[in-house]
């Protein structure tokens, strides 16, 4: 190692600090690694030195400061130059969708009183490219073929995710027949599968999970956890500037009412009266897409925050808008 060259990380490796450890998150490998504050310091606030002007300047680390940077150069995550030159420019922290809706939610289960084929019909007054239905009692699979499948027929929904309940008939080879009819099918969740069947399939364009989670009800969204992390670039550059939940997003409960999320309280309207757009283009409608994680009590010290899926249904203070996620469990000041 040459160690009269500085280390620069390459700008897809982005530095999150903690408030007691820091990230760095490869947004172009989709992955991340913890790291101490200590190796944070070097690689933001001594980023211009060479490594041995870092050693003068803490000679009782020298150890520590080679490994650190033997480490992240082993890790592929940056390169060694000459000081005072630069091959990378970094990505601009710019986030823009030329779309007032990105993806929609859609619940339903048996009382549902709403058309779900009307509804993608207003969808698509919305060029929206994101639909996740959700089906919290069992449908077969020829009602979600006529309604949902077939629907789709020419409208600008390029991506589509199901969750449904479990039944004999949902087999993985009839869902992968389904999505030989439907390539915007990308997601199949099946819940409430038994135990011994649960699996995970995913040929690189169509992912199905088999699941033995119990799913019947909005309720069991806003779940935190590692595995719905998102170390990627549109989640990290949507984090700094929106709230990456709800931004550009509409969604229709299982009453059919409109929402942000079908989650939340307020309702805007109704599916069958209303028209999606109108309830989109509300100001007070768009008002939670603005909170992002540095608002955030709590999420704001976090590492994980430009990665990790923001909710503001379930709140520790429901009273307080810019609280911390009710069903998240980690505490980034007690590490």
């Amino acid at each position: 190692m040459d160690t009269s060259k500085k280390f620069s990380l390459y700008p897809c490796c982005i530095l999150t600090q903690g408030k007691q450890r820091a990230l760095i998150t490869d947004i172009q490998r989709c992955k991340y690694k913890l790291i101490p504050l200590s190796l944070y310091v070097l690689l933001s606030d001594y980023k211009e030195y060479t490594i041995e002007q870092i050693i003068e300047k803490f000679p009782n680390e020298e150890t520590t400061i080679l490994k650190y940077y033997r480490f992240l150069l082993e890790k592929e995550w940056g390169l060694l130059e000459k000081q005072g030159e630069s091959m990378f420019k970094p990505i601009a922290p710019v986030f823009y969708n030329p779309m007032l809706i990105t993806n929609a939610i859609f619940d339903y289960d048996r009382y549902s009183q709403y058309s779900i084929p009307s509804a993608i019909s207003k969808l698509e007054e919305l060029h929206c490219e994101n639909l996740e239905i959700r089906f919290y009692d069992v449908f077969d699979l020829d009602f979600i073929c006529n309604n949902v499948i077939n629907s789709l027929e020419g409208t600008s929904i390029r991506n589509l995710e199901l969750l449904m309940q479990f039944t004999n008939e949902n087999s993985i080879q009839r869902i992968i027949d389904i999505y030989k009819m439907c390539p915007r099918l990308r997601k199949v969740t099946i819940v409430s599968v038994p135990k011994q069947f649960e699996k995970i399939l995913n040929n690189g364009e169509l992912v199905v999970i088999l699941t033995s989670e119990i799913v019947r009800s909005e309720t069991s969204c806003g779940v935190i956890k590692p595995c719905y992390f998102t170390p990627e670039t549109a989640m990290y550059l949507e984090s700094l500037h929106y709230n990456n939940c709800l931004n550009a997003k509409i969604s229709v409960d299982r009453y059919g009412n409109i929402k942000n999320c079908p989650s939340m309280t307020q309702i805007y309207g109704h599916i069958e009266r209303n028209t999606l757009v109108d309830i989109a283009s509300m100001p007070e409608f768009q008002k939670l897409w603005h909170i992002k994680k540095d608002d955030i009590k709590v999420c704001k010290e976090c590492e994980f925050r430009y990665m990790c899926h923001d909710c503001r249904a379930y709140l520790i203070h429901p009273d307080d808008i810019c609280s911390k996620p009710q069903k998240c469990s980690y505490n980034p000041s007690k590490q």
